[in-house]
């Protein structure tokens, strides 16, 4: 088997297992983003708060305030995880390797498990032989130590 040979089922196994990475990756954000909703229910019980005569209710903006917050958690953390699913299909498909990267830097905040998937999406996307099987110019994209950035 030579080198090039060597190389392209090392390159296919290694975007395999960052596959299975943003899979699991993209499930647990999905779960972690149903804490948002405990916000949106805190909400709910600080508008239901019983109120007795000569106390005053809580100031409604708070409701608000938790409502909105845990909405947006929500949200975010559930687009994230659809961008997870998203990079795991290219990295099957080999395409929108931009996208790849822009994901994995996301990523690289989940600690400690996404810094390790978002850098080893970045070490392995970063070699030229994973950027020709992306279609990429690897030259172009890639600049070596010491050479100008391509459109420079």
């Amino acid at each position: 088997m030579d080198q090039e040979t060597k190389q392209s089922v090392i390159d296919t196994e290694h975007l395999k297992l960052l596959r299975w990475g943003y899979f699991l990756s993209a499930g647990v954000t999905a779960c972690f983003s149903m804490f948002g909703l405990f916000y949106a229910g805190m909400a709910l019980l600080i508008t239901s708060i019983p109120v007795k005569e000569g106390q005053d209710a809580p100031p409604e903006q708070i409701a608000w305030i938790f409502a909105i917050v845990g909405i947006g958690i929500t949200v975010v953390m559930l687009a994230v995880a659809a961008a997870k699913l998203k990079v795991a299909k290219a990295l099957r498909e080999r395409t929108s390797r931009t996208f790849c990267y822009v994901v994995a830097v996301i990523t690289m905040f989940g600690m400690p498990y996404g810094t390790l998937l978002g850098v080893f999406t970045l070490l392995v996307l970063s070699r030229p032989s994973v950027a020709q099987a992306f279609g990429a110019d690897a030259g172009a994209t890639v600049p070596q130590p010491g050479e100008p950035a391509s459109g420079v």
